[in-house]
């Protein structure tokens, strides 16, 4: 896969701007960015500081999610939805554990996460 099959990816440069005008900037250049995560839509990310984008494109084979961290961008790409939606669930169990965004109250401390926190939030 090319980072060429991407969407173009906000990067902060020496005109400062939060996760807020990241999220709007990410999302006029194709990227989704959902807010809550798993069955009963739990914080995916803490906004302004933590924001995550999704794209996905079947027809390239492409599904990727782009972290904001405070100004810093991590890009990561997989060939495989799931894939991709595991590795974005286990970011949000890192935050949700550290205390960083609120989650599951079920969370275990420690190990797997239990299969409804995993996945895009489908609505109420």
């Amino acid at each position: 896969m090319d980072r060429e099959d991407l969407p173009r990816v906000p990067v902060p440069n020496e005109e400062t701007f939060d996760g807020y005008e990241w999220r709007e900037m990410a999302q006029e250049f194709g990227w989704v960015v959902p807010g809550l995560w798993g069955r009963e839509g739990w914080d995916l990310g803490a906004w302004p500081l933590i924001v995550v984008g999704l794209h996905d494109d079947p027809k390239v084979k492409v599904w990727a999610y782009v972290v904001y961290i405070e100004g810093d961008i991590f890009v990561h790409t997989f060939d495989d939805e799931d894939e991709r939606d595991r590795a974005v669930t286990a970011e949000a169990v890192f935050w949700w554990r550290n205390g960083d965004a609120d989650g599951p109250m079920d969370l275990p401390e420690q190990g797997d996460y239990l299969e409804h926190h995993h996945g895009p939030f489908r609505g109420f």
